[in-house]
C-alpha cells in the first residue's frame, strides 16, 4: 500500500489555494487594485470612509466548485491542472465582482451619487453630470490621478460619441473646463485642510 503523504497533500492544497486567490484577484478588473486584508475572526466588519463616516456590514460567502474524476487526477498534465484552478478563480472573481458592484450600487444610491441616463446612453450632458459628482485627486501637473471609469462594454461607443461632442462643442467645452477648475480648487482645499502627521 502506498503512503498517504498527508504533508505533501496539505502543501499542495496551500499552493492551489494561493494560485486560485492570485488568479481571482487579477480578474477583478477595477477592484483588483483595492487593498485587501484577511479578517481572521468575527462575523462582520466596519468600513471607515475618507469623509469620516462608518458602515457596518456582515460577511458574505462566495464560492466556486469543481469536480474531477478521481481516476483522472493522477494523469492530469500541469496545464490541465492549471486550467481547473483558473476556471475556479474565474468563477470566484465573478462572484466577488457581483457582490462588490452590488455593495457599491447600494452605497452610491444611499449617498445620492447615482446618475440615471434614463435609457438615453452616454450623452455629453450625462458625462458632465457624472464628473460633477466625482471627487477627484490631481497630480503636480494638474492631471487627474487614480481615476478609473468602469462601464458595460456596450456603453463604450456611446461614451466615445459623447466625448467627441464634448471636444467639438464650445459651450460643452466651457462647462467641462468650469467643472474641472472647481474640482482642482476642491482638491487643493482638501489638501490644505489635511492635518500633517509628524
Amino acid at each position: 500500500m502506498l503512503p498517504d503523504l498527508r504533508k505533501v497533500k496539505h502543501e499542495l492544497q496551500k499552493v492551489h489555494l494561493k494560485t486560485i486567490s492570485a488568479l481571482a484577484q487579477k480578474q477583478l478588473g477595477a477592484f483588483s487594485d483595492i487593498p485587501r486584508h484577511i479578517i481572521h475572526e468575527g462575523d462582520g466588519m466596519t468600513t471607515l470612509r475618507a469623509d469620516g463616516t462608518a458602515e457596518e456590514s456582515g460577511m458574505s460567502t462566495i464560492s466556486a466548485e469543481s469536480s474531477l474524476d478521481v481516476r483522472k487526477v493522477a494523469t492530469l498534465t500541469s496545464a490541465e491542472r492549471y486550467d481547473v484552478l483558473a476556471d475556479l478563480a474565474r468563477r470566484m472573481a465573478e462572484g466577488m465582482s457581483r457582490k462588490l458592484y452590488s455593495d457599491l450600487d447600494r452605497t452610491l444610491e444611499a449617498a445620492g451619487q447615482v446618475v440615471n441616463g434614463k435609457g438615453k446612453g452616454f450623452t455629453p450632458e450625462l458625462l458632465l453630470e457624472l464628473l460633477e459628482k466625482i471627487e477627484m485627486d490631481f497630480d503636480d501637473t494638474g492631471q487627474i490621478k487614480n481615476m478609473r471609469l468602469v462601464m458595460h462594454p456596450e456603453s463604450r461607443q456611446d461614451l466615445a460619441r459623447a466625448q467627441r461632442q464634448l471636444d467639438t462643442d464650445p459651450v460643452l467645452q466651457q462647462r467641462y473646463k468650469d467643472i474641472m477648475q472647481r474640482k482642482r480648487e476642491a482638491y487643493h482645499a482638501r489638501e490644505a485642510a489635511r492635518e500633517l502627521v509628524g
